[in-house]
This record gives C-alpha cells, sequence and structure tokens, in this order.
C-alpha cells in the first residue's frame, strides 16, 4: 500500500528542510560506538558522552565497586599476618694469592677468602646451606613460622640483596611468627660463618700434618748433622777455617735452605691441588634448586581414615576407659594406619629444579692457583738447586779437610734456617685453625618485628580502589557498547539520518498527565512547547493536516507524547483534533479522563456519527474522538472507505489532526493509517526503543511512503536536560 498523499519529490530518507536559519542538510553522517552524535566530535561533545554514559552504567559501577572492594578486603583482612627480619653481613674480599708469599696462612687465608659479593649471595642462596640452616631451627619455630615440621622447605620465603656501590649483603626473610623470621636469618648467616671456619681449618689441619712432618725431619737431620760436625773437627783437628771459606759456606747453606724452602711450598701447593681436586670431584656441579613434591593419593586416604579413626575414638572415650577392647582396637587400627601413612610419604613423587653450584667456581679458581703455587714454587727450587751445585764445585776445589768442614757447616746453617722457617708456618698454621677470620662478618643481627609486612592494609586499600575503579569503568564501557538502546538523541540523528524533533526528559517524579495540568514539570511543559515549534516549522508548505503519532514498540510513550503535543497546539490558538486510532490498547481517554463508550470503531460501524462521539477535553480549541469499544477487526476497520472519507472530512474541519497509532512492528493497523496520512512522528523510548526495532518500524514507513517529519526521543537520560531547573 503506497500513500497516495505522498508529496512529489519527497524522499523519505531525506529530513524535512527547516525554514530560514534553521535549514540543514538531510545528510546521514558516520556513526562510531554510541559516543559520536552525529556531528563534529569537540571536547566538550566527548565529555558530555561519557557523563551521559557514566549516569547510565552508575548502578553496574556502584555494584561493581563494591563487589570488587568487598571480595577484596575480606580476602586481605582474613590474610595470615606475615613479618620480616633482616639481617646484615659485611663481605671482606682479599686479593687472590700468588702463591709466592712467605707465609702459608696467608696463602690458606687468601685461598678461602677470595669470594666476590656476587659469589657470596649465591653461596648465601644455596638450598644446601639454607637446609641446615632451618634444619637447626627449633621445631617449634618452623611450626609457627613456616607450618611445617619438616627439616626443610622446598622454596625458602628468603631475599638476599646487596646495596648499591656497598659490600654488605642482607638476608631478608619472611615468616608468619616474628622470632621465627629472625631467628632464620640469624641462623643462615651463622651457618654461612661456620662452613667457611670449617673450610679454613680443614686445609689449614692438613698442612699442618705436612709441616709437622717436615720438621721432624729438619730436626732429626740438624742433630745429626751438628754431631757429624764436632766428629770431624774432633779427628781432623781443625777447628775452623778462614772467612772467606766460611762465606762460601753460608751461601751454599742459603741456597740450599731457599731450595729445600721451595721444595716445601711445592709440597704444600700440591698438597693443596690435591685437596681441591677431591672436594671438586666430591661437589656436585649443579644443586638442587627446589622440590615441588606431588602428594600420594595413598597417602590422601589415610590421612583421611587417619581422622575417621581419632574422631571414632573421641566419640568412645565418652562412654569406655582408654584400656577398654573398644578402644584398643580402635588405638591399634590408628598405629597401622600410621604405619602405612610413613611407607606413603617415603614413596611421594618428587619434582626436582636443579641449579648451578657455585662453589664449583670458587674452588676451580682456588685449584688453578694452587696449580700455579706449584709450577713457580718447583721453578724456584731448580733455580736455588743449579746455584748451589755451581757452588759445591768451588768447595770441591778446596783442601779435604776444609771442604769436609765447610759442607757440614754449609748444611747445619741450612738446617738450621729450615728450622726456623718450619716453625714459625707451624705457629702461623695453629693460630689459622683456631682463630682464621671468615669471609664475612654480621654487622647487624636480625630482630623480630611485630609490625606486619603484609597485608599492608593501607596500599592494599589503594591498589583495591584502583582496581575496583578500573574494573567498574571497563565493565561500564563493555555493557554501554554492547547494548543497543538509544540513549540520546544525537546517537538517534546519527543512526538514522533523520531529524530528532525533541528530547523529552525523563521524570523523576512519576508524572504521567497533561502539560496543562498545574503539577507538570517545567522541563517538561518547555521540551513540549520546543517540540510543537520544530513540529510547525518541519511542516510541508501546503502544511500537512492529518498526522500519525507512533513508535515501534508499545510502551514507548507514544500516546502520552501525541496527547501532550495536541494540547501544546492547541494553545498556540490551531483547531486540533485527537484521534485515538489504537482501537486494540486506547489510552486516549484514559490521559484525558473521558468516556469511551463511543468513538472511532463505532462510527466505522456506522453506529454513531462524528459530532455525536466527539469529545471536548477541557483546552481550547482541542477536541477529542476516542477509539470507542475495541472492535473484533480494528485492521478492516481502518481500511474501510469509511475510514478515508472521515479523514477527508477532518482536513477541512480542522488546522491539525493526530491520529495515536499502534505500535509499527507485529501490528498492521499502523502500515493502514500511514497510507492515509499525510505525514508520520516517530516516538523513541531511551530506555526501551533497540535500533533493531527501530529501523524496523522506519523501513515499514519508507514502503508505504509517508513522510516521516521527525523523531521524539522520549525519557532521554541527558544529564543537561536533567539539571534544568527552570
Amino acid at each position: 500500500m503506497v500513500n497516495p498523499k505522498k508529496p512529489d519529490g519527497f524522499t523519505s530518507r531525506e529530513l524535512v528542510p527547516l525554514h530560514g536559519d534553521y535549514a540543514r542538510p538531510a545528510v546521514p553522517e558516520p556513526v562510531v560506538g554510541d559516543y559520536y552524535y552525529g556531528r563534529p566530535q569537540t571536547k566538550s561533545a566527548i565529555a558530555r558522552s561519557y557523563k551521559q554514559m557514566l549516569f547510565r552504567q552508575r548502578r553496574t559501577i556502584i555494584l561493581t565497586f563494591v563487589l570488587v572492594m568487598a571480595a577484596g578486603l575480606t580476602w586481605t583482612l582474613t590474610r595470615p599476618p606475615l613479618y620480616r627480619a633482616v639481617a646484615e653481613m659485611l663481605v671482606t674480599p682479599m686479593d687472590r694469592g700468588s702463591g709466592n708469599t712467605d707465609n702459608l696462612a696467608v696463602d690458606i687465608g687468601t685461598m678461602t677468602r677470595v669470594r666476590s659479593v656476587a659469589t657470596e649471595m649465591k653461596l648465601l642462596n644455596s638450598p644446601d646451606l639454607l637446609d641446615e640452616a632451618f634444619a637447626r631451627l627449633p621445631e617449634s619455630l618452623r611450626l609457627k613460622g613456616f607450618r611445617t615440621p619438616n627439616m626443610a622447605l622446598a622454596d625458602y620465603p628468603i631475599a638476599i640483596t646487596n646495596p648499591r656501590d656497598t659490600d654488605v649483603v642482607a638476608v631478608e626473610v619472611t615468616a608468619r611468627d616474628p622470632d621465627a623470621a629472625a631467628r632464620f636469618a640469624n641462623q643462615i648467616l651463622r651457618t654461612n660463618m661456620r662452613r667457611s671456619q670449617e673450610t679454613t681449618k680443614n686445609i689449614a689441619e692438613l698442612a699442618t700434618e705436612h709441616v709437622n712432618s717436615e720438621l721432624l725431619k729438619c730436626d732429626k737431620a740438624l742433630r745429626q748433622t751438628l754431631n757429624d760436625l764436632a766428629q770431624f773437627k774432633q779427628q781432623s783437628g781443625v777447628v775452623d777455617v778462614n772467612a772467606s771459606v766460611a762465606a762460601t759456606a753460608q751461601g751454599l747453606a742459603n741456597l740450599e735452605s731457599q731450595t729445600a724452602q721451595a721444595q716445601s711450598e711445592a709440597v704444600r701447593a700440591k698438597v693443596s691441588k690435591q685437596l681441591l681436586e677431591r672436594e671438586l670431584r666430591r661437589t656436585a656441579p649443579t644443586i638442587v634448586a627446589s622440590i615441588n613434591e606431588a602428594d600420594n593419593p595413598v597417602l590422601l586416604t589415610v590421612n583421611n581414615q587417619i581422622e575417621q579413626l581419632q574422631q571414632q575414638r573421641a566419640s568412645l572415650l565418652q562412654e569406655y576407659l582408654p584400656s577398654a577392647p573398644e578402644i584398643r582396637s580402635i588405638d591399634q587400627q590408628i598405629a597401622e594406619a600410621m604405619k602405612r601413612k610413613a611407607d606413603a610419604m617415603a614413596r611421594r613423587a618428587q619434582s626436582v629444579t636443579t641449579a648451578h653450584n657455585p662453589l664449583v667456581d670458587n674452588l676451580q679458581q682456588n685449584y688453578i692457583n694452587a696449580i700455579v703455587a706449584e709450577q713457580e714454587s718447583a721453578s724456584r727450587a731448580a733455580i736455588s738447586h743449579t746455584q748451589a751445585g755451581a757452588m759445591r764445585g768451588n768447595i770441591a776445589k778446596l783442601p779435604r779437610a776444609e771442604e769436609r768442614i765447610t759442607l757440614l757447616a754449609s748444611r747445619v746453617t741450612e738446617l738450621q734456617t729450615t728450622h726456623a722457617y718450619l716453625v714459625s708456618q707451624q705457629q702461623a698454621l695453629t693460630l689459622s685453625m683456631h682463630g682464621g677470620l671468615p669471609n664475612a662478618m654480621p654487622i647487624t643481627a636480625a630482630r623480630p618485628d611485630p609490625k606486619p609486612v603484609s597485608p599492608n592494609i593501607p596500599a592494599s586499600v589503594v591498589l583495591l580502589t584502583v582496581l575496583a575503579s578500573l574494573l567498574a569503568l571497563g565493565l561500564a564501557v563493555v555493557r554501554d557498547q554492547l547494548d543497543d538502546h538509544l540513549h540520546s538523541a544525537e546517537t538517534l540523528e546519527g543512526i538514522t539520518g533523520r531529524r530528532v524533533l525533541v528530547s523529552l526528559p525523563q521524570v523523576r517524579n512519576g508524572f504521567r498527565g497533561l502539560v496543562t495540568a498545574e503539577e507538570c514539570p517545567p522541563a517538561l511543559l518547555e521540551s513540549f512547547r520546543i517540540l510543537r515549534g520544530n513540529f510547525l516549522l518541519s511542516m510541508l508548505d501546503p502544511l500537512p493536516r492529518t498526522i500519525m503519532v507512533t513508535s515501534p514498540q508499545a510502551g514507548d510513550g507514544k500516546s502520552t507524547t501525541v496527547a501532550n503535543l495536541a494540547a501544546t497546539i492547541a494553545l498556540s490558538g490551531k483547531r486540533v483534533l485527537l484521534m485515538d486510532c489504537d482501537m486494540r490498547h486506547p489510552s486516549i481517554h484514559l490521559i484525558y479522563g473521558l468516556d469511551n463508550a463511543r468513538g472511532l470503531s463505532t462510527i466505522l460501524q456506522g453506529e454513531a456519527t462524528f459530532e455525536e462521539c466527539l469529545q471536548q477535553s477541557g483546552v481550547e480549541g482541542l477536541d477529542i474522538l476516542p477509539a470507542g469499544i475495541t472492535a473484533p477487526h480494528p485492521p478492516e476497520l481502518l481500511a474501510s472507505p469509511s475510514m478515508g472519507q472521515l479523514l477527508e472530512e477532518l482536513r477541512e474541519r480542522y488546522d491539525c489532526v493526530l491520529l495515536d497509532s499502534t505500535p509499527m512492528i507485529n501490528l498492521s493497523d499502523g502500515t493502514i493509517l500511514a497510507a492515509l496520512v499525510e505525514g508520520a512522528i516517530v516516538v523513541v523510548s531511551s530506555d526501551r526503543t533497540r535500533q533493531p526495532e527501530l529501523q524496523t518500524a522506519l523501513r515499514t514507513l519508507e514502503q508505504v511512503g509517508v513522510p516521516i517529519l521527525g523523531l521524539v526521543h522520549n525519557r532521554s537520560a541527558d544529564t543537561s536536560a536533567l539539571e534544568w531547573r527552570g
């Protein structure tokens, strides 16, 4: 059905141009999301769009914020408190020994104290050291601070740090008890010191054993040489030699002493090398970094069985003595279950993570130093031995008696020098074993801090506030993007390419009456005045007389809108007729408080005349034609010739005839009326009408060919309209 009243040259997809300065082209503008309003975007428009979005989604924002804050605060407040203790030590690295020092204790101290700060940090984080330190804690502290009676943990809650540009290493321990945290941190440092001292002591003991052996040999040789010298002097009658020969003997003694010392140092370096080589073979290149234990299903079953048996025993103790057979039977079952539990724990599956052992690097460097020291000592011994051989050749040229005395005197001097050197080394090694300095010294002991570091209530509240706000805003944006309701007039214009005549504000006090009532909100009255002005300016020339007001779905507010529009136009001095053409669910008579016994349906059925059904509205210039009693077939009545004839007569009697139509979707009444009128106004509800429904309604009107004079955006949540006070 095509509307015969459609003006020539009028395209329904075009906006009706306004007169004069109000003219604007009917070119649809692009729309992006719900935040472009069919006009160039400005900062104020964008800000207003987001403000409207926040207002629409206020319930979602508030609910999400409250739920996230409640859940976060509940989790934060129910977490067990954690305490932190910090112990600090000063790393005192020495220069690496070159192997040519005269003090064996210094060489050993250097060999065991060449660790850098980074190496010391790795050693402190070694699982072996941590296991040993943790095992030394009392079981009560392990239970209070770490919730385990085991002698080791799979993952230790520690942090090893080094303040920048310092040789200080800090050990931070976090536990559920402040005393446990402090004790564990201090125990880690003590265990590290003890290990360092034990390493020094072991090497010094081995070196002392060698020095003592050499000292015994030297002492025996010295006594024998002195005895031989005294006997030779007595037999030969030579008491002494001249100064030249004595100097030669002294030089030979010095060279022999240097050779013996170099050989002794080479032997010590070799012994140290062998010790370090043995340590390297015993030290694994990798260590266990973490152990993740998987529960044995049998273990879980046994634990449940033990718990049930203990509950049965507790209930039986209320009736029987501990010596009763029933109690003994339960105790025997518990003992058997405990044995099965021990077997299951032994077969517990484990996942082991390995890491590089930091001790290997330290031992390898010491091993290299020992090799260098051995080679250097051997080289010095060879040189001294060669020089001593040359001097022996000179002494061999002396007379036999002088040669013999010179060699014996040289040997005595050599042995005396060696004996003194070995005694000094023995004393130095004794001091090194019992008073050697560790590689690091504690400078600050950890103390229990009663203030927990977690949960941090102020920081948690700030973080939760930010997180809850972001989640609430994000959810609001997502919901608003997925919402296909037409919340703003600008969005409505951008999507449809049609002019919005007015945005009617949503009335908060529930007012649903006429704008002529005294209790009508000023903002609503002013909005209908704007609608009247835009409506009259939007009319074609010649002005259309019959105009239908419809909507996509029921409940969009078309009846209230057309009732107030008719009253507003009548107040401007025009003769207006308001016809209720919704014979399925009539409502105009309810709005004006009129009788609906006779109306349009009775006229079209020929049971009454127009004058008999016409009623006064109480507003000057406005007449009302109710729908009448609901007819069995409204579409057939509207499509009858009587309806067309009635509208032709009314065009001559009134300046404007407004028809309240049925919704356009799923009903044919609106389509029939659209073919009979000269224009249509579509009412769109902000909170009910969806984009697909509106597009369907507009497409139906376009197919009929009725000019769409404009759209009315009803129940607008535009904050600018709500803030107006008049």
